[in-house]
């Protein structure tokens, strides 16, 4: 049993085949999490043959699919809600539950552990799939995104979506999905993660015999960075069916080049970010003021394998000139002591309710244990880090990377 400053009970246990098991004790609590999380995600590739791109979600997919029909039901038997998600470097299963607990997990296993890939049921998957990506090219989020990530990243595969392309798709086969499943889904690059009130002996022994049947080898080779290219900052204009003009700017760094770890760099960028574009920041007042914003301003951090990126996006009605304020404010950004503070305690806040959210809770800590990360020393990282600190990596981050912007116009008002 793990135990830290916030009271917070770990228990964790290595079966003979290498799956690893963590429990977070909640005692009193009626809500149960349960997640098996894969270490691999739309953006990785084998080294040694090549994926179609979308293999990893579509293998999300068709996982859920058993001789018996579709998984979900099992569930719903078993009065769970279960869903799963694919990002690019890793595979989510989950469930939620207030009853028959076991029983849920049981069939969390399973439905990783037990593969059944058919031409027939993946032909049909294919389809489902295909109009789920239709679905998402018909939004302007996406249109940006997509258009945001190749000018950060080319060919590589951090640009291609996780969902895939058509093309792609209809490469992709039963023996594709068994070919991506036998390299990846191995019982040392999988973890369960269970947060609620549970007896931890007896969640052992109840999943042993179906952690068994997950597959205890693998040949995958680990995958590098990707080659870190010169990009000159630059503005694409694209058009869509939008009523309002948007945009998105990437900033692309490596945290590899900085002078501190990754909790610390992600917390300066946090800092620094919320203190520019949250509701409460005066830049963000300024351009609100001025008519150049339309609603909140969103801004995401994202490490990977691949790369490392934050993404900030918004609509305008005068988009070029707001972007080009953003970029500036970003890269002449500085913070006083007193804003410092304020931005340092809302963080915390925010971090530390976490722990009564089971879901992000386990997803987080399954997460930071694949980063071999102590998912509690994270608090204490942000309880620590001193105002120079901050100062010093707002300098790092301006000499350190380069931003690319996309402005999505309505489909007659884009510059042809």
């Amino acid at each position: 049993m793990i135990t830290n400053q916030y009271h917070e009970k770990v228990y964790q246990h290595t079966f003979s085949n290498g799956f690893e098991l963590f429990y977070i004790e909640k005692r009193g609590f009626i809500q149960k999490f349960a997640g098996i999380m894969i270490n691999y995600g739309g953006a990785d590739q084998p080294g040694d043959f090549v994926l179609p791109a979308g293999t990893a979600h579509f293998l999300e997919h068709q996982l859920f699919a058993k001789p018996y029909g579709d998984i979900t039901d099992k569930f719903e038997q078993y009065e769970g809600s279960s869903n799963a998600f694919t990002s690019y470097n890793e595979t989510m299963y989950f469930a939620s539950f207030t009853h028959q607990a076991y029983e849920n997990i049981k069939t969390l296993v399973e439905l990783v552990a037990k593969p059944y890939f058919t031409e027939k049921n993946v032909t049909t998957e294919r389809e489902i799939i295909l109009q789920e990506l239709k679905m998402y090219q018909d939004m302007p989020d996406w249109q940006l995104n997509n258009r945001l990530m190749h000018l950060m990243y080319g060919n590589e595969s951090l640009s291609q979506e996780v969902v895939g392309t058509e093309d792609a798709l209809d490469n992709i086969t039963a023996e594709t999905l068994t070919t991506a499943y036998n390299h990846y889904y191995y019982s040392k690059n999988m973890k369960l993660i269970v947060v609620g009130d549970l007896d931890f002996n007896q969640l052992v022994s109840e999943i042993e015999e179906d952690v068994m049947q997950i597959n205890d080898k693998s040949n995958m080779v680990s995958e590098e960075k990707s080659s870190k290219i010169e990009l000159k900052s630059q503005m694409s204009k694209i058009s869509g069916k939008v009523e309002s003009p948007k945009f998105s700017i990437g900033i692309k760094f490596d945290e590899q080049d900085f002078s501190v770890k990754r909790p610390q760099l992600y917390i300066a960028m946090q800092i620094i970010m919320e203190n520019l574009f949250g509701l409460s920041g005066q830049f963000y007042q300024n351009l609100q003021s001025k008519g150049l914003i339309n609603g909140e301003i969103d801004f995401d951090i994202n490490f990977n394998r691949q790369g490392d990126f934050a993404v900030i996006s918004g609509s305008s009605e005068n988009p070029e000139e707001t972007v080009h304020k953003i970029v500036k404010q970003f890269y002449q950004a500085s913070i006083s002591n007193v804003e410092f503070e304020k931005q340092k305690r809302k963080l915390f806040g925010q971090e530390i309710r976490q722990l009564d959210d089971f879901e992000s809770y386990g997803i987080e800590f399954i997460e930071s244990v694949f980063d071999h990360e102590d998912y509690y020393q994270y608090y204490t990282d942000i309880q620590d880090f001193s105002f120079d600190d901050c100062v010093s990596l707002i300098s790092e981050i301006k000499n350190k990377s380069v931003h690319q912007s996309v402005i999505l116009f309505s489909q007659n008002n884009v510059d042809k």
